[in-house]
């Protein structure tokens, strides 16, 4: 065998390509954020953090965070949370924050907020499109 060939029971697959998990939550219920939904769920009431993320992701993975439903009141604080958390782990690389789409005062504001964030915006003249709901099938969860 040549230098430039290895045996593949040699190579970790998990090295082989770089990876972009797209969506990817975190959450720390110990800390200010509430997060309402997980008292309905005992086994997920407990931190889940970006060290346990990595630690169950193939190596050379990179993440988008996406928010993960906390109380209406603290989505900036969980925006800012995770701004720190990558500041830690450079691997998360965006986020997509909440932003309520129904409210047409508050949505344009959070939007243009976030639009003018490093993190959040990545370059200049990033275009924020908001979407009206209009209530079709493809807005519409069935659970059960």
């Amino acid at each position: 065998m040549t230098e430039e060939h290895q045996d593949s029971d040699s190579v970790d697959p998990r090295q082989a390509v770089p990876v972009l998990d797209s969506h990817v939550h975190f959450w720390d219920p110990r800390g200010s954020i509430s997060y309402p939904w997980l008292r309905e769920i005992p086994p997920l009431d407990r931190p889940f953090l970006p060290d346990d993320f990595a630690a169950l992701s193939p190596a050379d993975t990179s993440a988008i965070f996406v928010e993960t439903g906390s109380a209406e009141e603290h989505a900036d604080a969980e925006v800012e949370w995770v701004r720190d958390q990558a500041e830690q782990h450079p691997w998360i690389v965006g986020a997509v924050a909440h932003v309520r789409l129904e409210d047409p005062q508050a949505a344009p504001a959070a939007a243009g907020r976030y639009a003018k964030d490093p993190y959040a915006g990545t370059a200049n003249g990033t275009q924020v499109q908001l979407w009206t709901c209009n209530g079709q099938g493809n807005e519409q969860w069935n659970l059960g």
